[in-house]
């Protein structure tokens, strides 16, 4: 079976996609984690009758780090996957090397 040749562009939204559907699947397991822990933590500070501070710190740090994580992979991460590719796509023309055939 042959399969039919890409374009260039074809490929790039491919990879783009790509990228985006991985980016949104580890947010989405970061985001379970963290209510996960927030909900334990939740129980933990019902009984130590709210005498533990610590955890609100963490709990605050990892969310500012959801929220960059989603602004950064997810909102414009299609943004960073173009420039990505145009910085391969120059550095391959840049390169002294010569490509190896298969």
């Amino acid at each position: 079976m042959k399969l039919d040749a890409i374009s260039l562009e074809e490929y790039e939204a491919a990879e783009r996609e790509l990228a985006r559907s991985h980016a949104k699947r580890m947010w989405l397991l970061d985001a379970a984690l963290f209510a996960l822990t927030a909900a334990t933590f939740a129980i933990v500070e019902v009984g130590a009758n709210g005498g533990l501070w610590w955890p609100y710190v963490l709990l605050l740090s990892w969310a500012f780090a959801l929220v960059a994580h989603y602004r950064w992979s997810i909102r414009y991460g299609d943004a960073h996957a173009r420039e990505q590719q145009v910085r391969i796509e120059w550095r391959a023309g840049c390169s002294r090397e010569k490509l190896v055939p298969r």
